[in-house]
């Protein structure tokens, strides 16, 4: 049986250090040192439009156990670079979130398509997922306004947190309405766009 995919999602911006120098970490660094890792199927920066932190990291994995590989430890953790070092105790906002992807299991972000928006939602304390799940769907007509929508499964001892990933095809105005029953326990609703910066590195493309 082939496991679902799995992402690993991190959010931050920086604080007491330039943003120059947070970008510049992150872009000639951080992702590239992550993306070339076994089991890291995208590594790919957006910049936040609505809500906080400024900084997405989005990364697609083939599943969790890509975040156990003995290639992910040497460049985490202890093992960071004197520049991670020297960057992390800087920043604010910073949130990790591992999770395996339930619906539809095997995309990836931007699969066959150009990056677009980005929604992010967390929900907190589902009790039913097929229900999320479905107002997620009503909500957002994938042959309209959204291009792709996943469900994840954050893993933890409760196992009842969840993240919405949706691609859209354009920015909508607010979020945060017509989830159903979603609406009553989601509290991050974040719309992002793909980050771009001159002289960036060339980011991992989706899928390979």
């Amino acid at each position: 049986m082939v496991a679902n995919k799995a992402l690993m999602l991190v959010t931050m911006e920086p604080l007491g250090l330039s943003e120059d120098e947070f970008n510049d970490w992150y872009d000639t660094e951080h992702l590239p040192e992550r993306a070339v890792l076994p089991g890291f199927e995208t590594a790919l920066r957006y910049v936040c439009l609505s809500g906080f932190p400024r900084y997405l990291a989005v990364y697609d994995l083939t599943d969790l156990s890509a975040l156990y590989s003995e290639a992910y430890g040497a460049v985490s953790g202890a093992h960071f670079s004197p520049w991670s070092r020297r960057v992390s105790p800087r920043v604010q906002g910073r949130s990790r979130h591992e999770a395996v992807q339930l619906y539809p299991g095997d995309r990836v972000t931007g699969a066959g398509v150009a990056l677009g928006h980005l929604a992010v939602y967390r929900f907190r304390g589902v009790g039913d997922s097929d229900v999320l799940l479905s107002g997620l769907l009503t909500r957002f007509d994938v042959d309209s306004a959204a291009e792709a929508v996943r469900l994840f499964r954050i893993e933890g001892d409760e196992m009842r947190d969840y993240l919405a990933l949706v691609e859209l095809n354009q920015p909508l105005a607010d979020l945060s309405l017509g989830l159903g029953r979603g609406n009553g326990i989601v509290d991050i609703a974040n719309l992002y766009a793909p980050y771009v910066r001159s002289a960036q590195l060339p980011m991992k493309p989706a899928g390979r």
